[in-house]
């Protein structure tokens, strides 16, 4: 079944075969897909990360997202290397990641494999056994990257090897559960979160895990979703249906179980 990204398939493999690298600006890409990117797309990072697969058309792969000073995404031939320069060590690269995540967005999740892309090189053996490698350690000889950049390691899943970075100074987390707890308790809820925030909240939910979480924000968000565009929608209903469906894998309960003991 043919697919909008099989627009741009054709039009990069109807190049110069010897092309290594193809750069798009946010509206020249539009313009091949034939439809707008969502808005989150235009200023989240981890939107990118997180649907990086739909980018693995044939034969290419999704290298670079720049938001400033040009809005542009560069796609790179599978086998072969960049031709950008590497600048500075893996650390300085996952540094200036995490510095370039826009002001309003503080919290990052990510693969192990996404931080070692994003470093330029597989991760070390420690990092995907010893949660240690992961500490938020301060002192200058130790410091990791991310807290150089103003941020730090919120959670570390060894077994699904995935790491939530947080802004310092912010806790996402801890909104999105006392919002959860408001609604499902029927507790006043004084400011109701806006609705890109509930929009970020559920893209994070799915992410990390918290799919309980993430379907409460849709079924007991009064219906919020409604009114976002088309795209930004597709995205919501799709990290939704993640979300439910993961709830929905464990709810089969044995015969044994069915009942609580009296």
């Amino acid at each position: 079944m043919a697919s909008k990204y099989d627009r741009l398939t054709d039009f990069m493999n109807t190049g110069d075969p010897k092309e290594t690298l193809f750069e798009f600006s946010f509206e020249d890409l539009e313009k091949i897909l034939g439809e707008h990117l969502p808005r989150t797309a235009r200023k989240d990072r981890v939107w990118w990360e997180m649907y990086k697969s739909r980018w693995l058309i044939a034969g290419w792969r999704l290298e670079h997202v720049f938001f400033k000073p040009k809005p542009r995404v560069v796609f790179q031939r599978q086998g072969t290397t960049s031709r950008e320069p590497v600048r500075g060590s893996g650390k300085s690269h996952l540094e200036a990641f995490l510095r370039s995540v826009p002001e309003g967005q503080d919290q990052v999740p990510l693969t192990f494999s996404e931080v070692g892309e994003t470093m330029g090189h597989p991760l070390p053996a420690t990092a995907l056994n010893d949660r240690t490698w992961w500490a938020n350690t301060k002192k200058p000889r130790f410091r990791p990257a991310w807290v150089s950049a103003g941020w730090e390691v919120q959670s570390v899943y060894m077994k699904s090897q995935r790491v939530v970075f947080r802004r310092v100074g912010s806790d996402v987390m801890e909104d999105i559960a006392a919002f959860v707890a408001h609604v499902l308790e029927g507790r006043r809820i004084d400011r109701w979160p806006a609705r890109q925030d509930l929009e970020k909240w559920l893209r994070i939910c799915a992410r990390v895990g918290w799919h309980f979480e993430g379907t409460v924000l849709v079924e007991k968000g009064g219906g919020w979703e409604q009114g976002l565009g088309s795209a930004d929608r597709a995205c919501v209903d799709e990290d939704y249906e993640v979300c439910k469906r993961e709830c929905n894998r464990h709810r089969t309960v044995s015969p044994g179980m069915q009942h609580e003991p009296g």
